[in-house]
């Protein structure tokens, strides 16, 4: 299948465009009303006595109206979930006799496309390639340049029947890979697209065709679990993306926007006819989903389908894998905001899209919001700008993402382990805001995005990123001293940085891993 190029600059409709600016408006009035609450707080132990300061106050107000109306969504999810998981549950049961049962012309010809670039592991794709349904072929789209794993990769495909594929001009990220594939013209009736760290479970194409009810349906999105065997950074904090990916799948594809996650899915050839192209943006796959909605595509959430990854194998990946992350939202906001609004999706999915998008950068800000503010001298009875209220509504809201993870570590180990890998979690999370930040603003600048492969094998925090994040820190308490005369404004870079050196010397302390386990997770 040759796929061309689609027109990017359809005139968007009238209703989409309407859509849009209730989209806006629905998040701006809820913006609006937490930060008003916000700021009727701040002046009422504060009252407002030069201009700076009502400007101070109304900019807090506002961050923090965003900071939180992010918190809520976050809660909401993870209070919503324990009900929409006896819903899937309940779901499976009646479906697990149905395979493929009532599908509308259900695709017979698949591929696997396993997207590598010097860290493929056979043992991982032999595990893959074993599946039920009968038409299965699989693809090994070859980014490499060591000279070793080409031929580790060559070889596999010798002995197990797989294609390689590679192209000569190693452009446009994972999303250039794979659009060199199908301008290929290799023809099959639906695509599974997997990352290298990947196992799918041998009926996972079974249970993704089965989900094709409606031809308007592109993508099914199956279910990550995790390897939690390679490294004790993995079996620490592993737990986090397993749980994040069901709570917030399971709530985003029935009341927002289901997205297809870049792997470990199930893509019709009818939809990647219609989508053209893989965006070769950083984040592919939220493009991807993007665009597929806009052609009209439904993007659905299979559980039941399972595939597992790799955590990254220990904090130096981790930090290198957030970077990214933030990198590619920063892009994502700067080239796709605008035709996400104008997109003829429904309303609820561009609600979902926009507090998804906006929570990373402002959360983020926030820290430099409270330094600023807390650079300025206290009130006439030594009182800041942040209220109390406002303080606990922050510390749940920024818990909120953690707290599935925090209480399903109870219910199997107990109250004290819950705690520490919570006090854990925030400090991991914690240690990155700078880094987050940094590589926001660099890419928003006008900065190119990098695309970063999370490394495979254990490394060490780089020194010199450990030393950024002290002289950040040292700088913010010079400046306090200076304008504020004490270190107090500070404290959130010193917190910062202080998190950095502890997840630093806990993942040196913690990792016992043999030899062999590093040769496993190669």
């Amino acid at each position: 299948m040759t796929v061309a190029g689609r027109d990017d600059h359809r005139e968007p409709g009238a209703a989409a465009v309407a859509s849009g600016v209730v989209a806006l408006l629905v998040v701006a009035a809820a913006w609006t009303t937490i930060t008003l609450w916000a700021a009727g707080h701040i002046w009422l132990i504060r009252e407002p006595g030069t201009p700076l300061e009502i400007v101070v106050g109304v900019v807090l107000a506002a961050v923090l109206g965003f900071v939180l109306l992010g918190g809520i969504r976050a809660l909401s999810i993870a209070l919503a979930y324990p009900v929409l998981r006896r819903v899937e549950q309940r779901q499976a049961t009646r479906r697990t006799a149905t395979i493929p049962g009532d599908t509308v012309a259900v695709p017979a010809r698949v591929a696997i496309l396993l997207c590598t670039a010097n860290d493929f592991a056979p043992d991982r794709l032999a595990r893959t390639m074993q599946q039920t349904h009968p038409d299965v072929e699989t693809f090994v789209l070859d980014d490499s340049t060591d000279p070793e794993v080409r031929a580790r990769v060559d070889r596999f495909a010798a002995e197990s029947g797989a294609t390689v594929v590679r192209r000569p001009e190693r452009t446009g990220f994972k999303a250039g890979n794979l659009n060199h594939f199908f301008s290929l013209g290799i023809d099959h009736d639906a695509y599974v697209v997997v990352d290298a760290d990947q196992v799918l479970r041998p009926d996972f194409v079974e249970r993704a065709l089965a989900r094709l009810t409606s031809p308007s349906v592109g993508i099914v999105q199956g279910r990550q679990l995790i390897h939690d065997d390679t490294s004790a950074f993995a079996r620490r904090f592993g737990g986090l993306l397993r749980t994040h990916i069901a709570v917030t799948q399971a709530s985003r594809s029935r009341f927002g926007f289901s997205m297809f996650m870049g792997r470990g899915a199930l893509i019709t050839a009818a939809c990647v006819t219609a989508v053209g192209r893989f965006p070769e943006v950083v984040m592919e796959d939220l493009a991807f989903s993007v665009e597929a909605r806009r052609a009209g595509q439904h993007i659905v959430w299979a559980p039941e389908a399972l595939c597992s990854e790799d955590y990254p194998i220990d904090y130096a990946a981790f930090r290198k894998q957030q970077s990214k992350f933030a990198q590619g939202s920063a892009e994502f906001l700067r080239r796709y905001l605008g035709r996400v609004l104008v997109s003829p999706i429904r309303v609820r999915e561009k609600v979902d899209l926009l507090l998804d998008c906006l929570a990373t950068p402002v959360s983020s800000g926030l820290a430099i919001a409270l330094f600023l503010v807390n650079l300025l001298p206290t009130g006439p009875y030594g009182l800041g700008f942040l209220p109390q209220q406002e303080a606990i509504a922050l510390g749940f809201c920024g818990a909120a993402p953690l707290l599935p993870e925090a209480v399903r570590t109870f219910r199997r180990r107990g109250f004290l382990r819950a705690v520490v890998f919570f006090v854990q979690a925030s400090a991991l999370y914690t240690s990155t805001l700078w880094l987050t930040l940094s590589s926001m603003v660099r890419v928003a600048a006008g900065g190119r995005a990098r695309f970063v492969i999370t490394p495979k094998l254990r490394g060490r925090t780089s020194v010199l990123s450990l030393l950024r994040e002290v002289l950040v820190a040292v700088v913010a308490v010079t400046l306090a001293f200076v304008v504020a005369h004490g270190p107090g404004a500070a404290m959130v870079f010193v917190m910062m940085t202080a998190a950095a050196i502890w997840m630093h010397l806990l993942d040196r302390r913690g990792d016992r891993a043999t030899p062999e386990d590093d040769a496993r997770s190669a």
